[in-house]
């Protein structure tokens, strides 16, 4: 708790996360400002000379409010833990805040004009952020986070994969309905005609299209863009996947899409019998694939090692020869130099 500079003013904060306005001239609350951290408040402390005061809290944040108005002015972000204790100097310039994070933190007055509307309209837009962002199950505290807010190229790439699965499905329908009619006849008939993105892509064969399509995401952009594909999409893409995993394609790629789909929709996956074969598969699968490209990696290093062992050793001879003859003229000249004193001095 603390009291204004006039003694006419009691401000009060506690764990249940609220701060109390109380008057000490009638003892009555004056305001009950609900929630005003998004954990329990530790700290608190009046600006001299004003009746605008700061909050800490175990929200690692800290709030300038207006006890007059009743109004939170702005919000000071930094500390990466619980804010312990703070100062405010006799002339209201300076707020020194202590955390738990083991760091001091100054934050000085400016003159910059601040304006209410502006700063709530941004509250209000960082809140709608998060309130988008998926939930992901194990997920706390991430240091890193996931790309959560769409962008326009997450929007696009996330269209594309879905055109792209879509076409991929109708292709392998027209070619199943074309094998069963060359059965029935007893010849082959002419290829049905293929969609005209895959003639855009170069390729006649679905599976070579949807591998274009999906090598075209950006690296940066990968997540996000399975983050925000439909789940009613996540079984196909799967079976795509192991589609690559069968002849051998982007072992790097399936094992990397294919681990971010399992564990950010993992409890539909786990209570969804179609799944099942198609998770197995690409375990058994990748598992193989993996240790086999690290088994050639590891392969790859020793060979590169002793290869460079063997060009450092030829490297050397040529060095130490070298050396070795400008010893040997060093030495024969040394010798001549003598031979020459000896015989002026006799």
């Amino acid at each position: 708790m603390d009291i204004s500079y006039d003694s006419f003013l009691i401000v009060t904060g506690s764990e249940d996360k609220d701060v109390r306005i109380w008057s000490m001239e009638f003892g009555s609350c004056n305001k009950f400002l609900k929630r005003a951290h998004d954990k329990g408040i530790t700290c608190l402390s009046f600006l001299p000379k004003t009746h605008y005061f700061f909050t800490g809290g175990r929200d690692n944040v800290i709030k300038q409010w207006d006890a007059d108005n009743f109004q939170k002015i702005t919000t000071l972000k930094g500390h990466q833990n619980e804010v312990s204790c703070m100062a405010v100097s006799p002339d209201g310039s300076t707020l020194v805040t202590a955390s738990k994070d083991k760091s001091i933190r100054i934050w000085e007055k400016t003159n910059e004009i601040l304006v209410l509307e502006e700063e709530q309209e941004k509250e209000r837009e960082e809140d709608k952020e998060v309130e988008d962002l998926p939930v992901i199950p194990g997920e706390v505290n991430k240091e890193v986070g996931l790309p959560g807010l769409k962008t326009m190229e997450t929007i696009k790439c996330v269209d594309q994969l879905i055109e792209a699965i879509d076409i991929y499905k109708e292709e392998i329908m027209k070619l199943k309905e074309h094998e069963l009619e060359c059965k029935k006849i007893g010849k082959e008939l002419p290829p049905p005609t293929p969609h005209p993105l895959l003639t855009a892509f170069n390729t006649s064969s679905p599976i070579k299209y949807i591998n274009k399509v999906i090598n075209r995401i950006k690296s940066s952009e990968l997540e996000g863009t399975l983050l925000y594909l439909p789940f009613n999409y996540v079984l196909d893409f799967l079976r795509i996947l192991s589609e690559f995993v069968d002849r051998g394609w982007e072992t790097e790629l399936c094992e990397r899409c294919a681990s971010f789909l399992v564990r950010i929709h993992f409890g539909q996956i786990l209570s969804s019998r179609n799944f099942q074969p198609v998770i197995e598969k690409l375990k058994d699968k990748l598992f193989s694939q993996v240790y086999h490209t690290r088994d050639m990696i590891g392969f790859v290093r020793i060979a590169t090692h002793l290869q460079q062992r063997a060009i450092d050793a030829q490297e050397e001879v040529p060095v130490f020869t070298s050396i070795l003859d400008g010893l040997q003229k060093k030495r024969k000249r040394s010798k001549r130099q003598l031979e020459r004193h000896i015989v002026s001095f006799t």
